[in-house]
């Protein structure tokens, strides 16, 4: 009976040792942001080369359509680290990011000057952000880590007929997959850290209801992201 509780021990001990191991090697994180994005549109689908300007949290603006406020964003992301090595000198990993939801979202209320009337235009994004990083840790709990992403993303606008800025779209609904790019870092204590991350890249909408034979107009994205980051 005594053999039979050692072997039992010792497999409880080892098994919780190689659950500490695979910890070590890989941290899950979840993030809440605040979103702040430049949207600057460079092609429109019937060649006007009027641009637009768009701040995710403050404001668009249209030279020749007016003013555009924003009401809020967000986002929500989730995802893990992969370390490549034991720590260097007890301070510095590599290690590879992976995450499976990046979801954002934010809200405009768009102001014609020509309609004076007020509108809204919905934004959603969704990523799956893959990388490199950089973690350093100068004491146990402090962390500082730095990092660059790959971000493919399904981009959407919807858009009520009433405010259709350009007045040539056929669709309430345009769309597209887009490659951005991200960088950032994250001061974390223990399992909470804050962030800032700046995303920026080309994304061709279309229509989605004609999305086969609507014509792309190119929009720029660059804004950055300030995030509560929860690690585990």
């Amino acid at each position: 009976m005594k053999k039979v509780i050692l072997i039992i021990t010792a497999i409880m001990a080892f098994g919780s040792a190689d659950a500490q191991i695979v910890r070590s090697w890989n941290k899950k994180h979840i993030n809440f942001s605040y979103i702040h994005t430049d949207f600057q549109q460079k092609e429109l689908p019937f060649g006007d080369r009027t641009h637009i300007n768009i701040d995710a949290v403050n404001d668009l603006t249209n030279q020749e359509f007016g003013h555009i406020k924003s009401n809020y964003g967000a986002s929500f992301t989730s995802g893990r680290t992969f370390y490549l090595h034991p720590a260097i000198a007890g301070l510095v990993r590599f290690g590879i990011d992976v995450d499976w939801v990046d979801l954002s979202y934010t809200n405009y209320s768009f102001e014609s000057t020509v309609l004076t009337s007020e509108y809204q235009i919905h934004e959603i994004e969704y990523a799956l952000p893959l990388g490199l990083s950089l973690t350093f840790n100068p004491v146990s709990k402090l962390s500082i880590k730095g990092y660059g992403h790959f971000v493919p993303t399904l981009a959407g606008l919807y858009m009520p007929e009433e405010s259709n800025i350009l007045g040539s779209f056929d669709s309430k609904f345009q769309g597209n997959y887009a490659f951005l790019w991200t960088y950032g870092g994250c001061l974390s204590f223990g399992p909470v850290g804050v962030g800032i991350e700046k995303r920026f890249g080309d994304i061709n909408y279309k229509d989605v209801k004609n999305y086969k034979d609507s014509e792309p107009w190119k929009a720029h994205i660059d804004g950055w992201r300030a995030y509560l980051s929860i690690q585990f």
